[in-house]
């Protein structure tokens, strides 16, 4: 399951995969929330985007590798940052597929936790810190896990 919150003023997007099942709704979202960030974040605002990965998650496949990659190609990317928080390796190697598949043009890091995300994400921009882990709690009571 795909759910995501988006932050303009912050130009901040966080979304969570939870779960052990996706559909093609949650794939379709989760490339929407990409498009829509990028739509809404003023253009002198740098976006970060955090995408939090549940370890029994399963991963796109490549139809949907291909697609978000497709998407990603077209977005602002001027001091961008992406950030992943997988633990699983199948996870972390999706996202080099899709960068194997269409090379960033913004920065890209790895984390294994959410913790070390917000950090990243405060050392970015302090005062968005916050307000994304508040966006993420908001999604982990919306997927109904903790």
């Amino acid at each position: 399951m795909y759910g995501s919150r988006i932050d303009p003023a912050h130009g901040l997007l966080v979304g969570l995969f939870s779960g052990s099942s996706n559909d093609e709704g949650d794939f379709e979202r989760y490339v929407q929330s990409i498009l829509d960030a990028d739509r809404q974040t003023r253009p002198e605002t740098a976006s970060v985007a955090v995408l939090i990965v549940d370890r029994e998650n399963p991963p796109p496949d490549a139809r949907w590798r291909k697609r978000i990659a497709d998407a990603t190609a077209s977005i602002r990317t001027e001091g961008a940052l992406f950030l992943l928080c997988a633990e699983s390796p199948v996870i972390r190697g999706v996202l080099t597929a899709i960068n194997w598949i269409r090379p960033p043009k913004y920065e890209v890091r790895i984390l294994a936790t959410p913790e070390a995300v917000f950090a990243t994400v405060g050392e970015r921009r302090a005062s968005a810190r916050s307000e994304a882990e508040r966006m993420f709690r908001e999604l982990r009571a919306a997927s109904g896990r903790k």
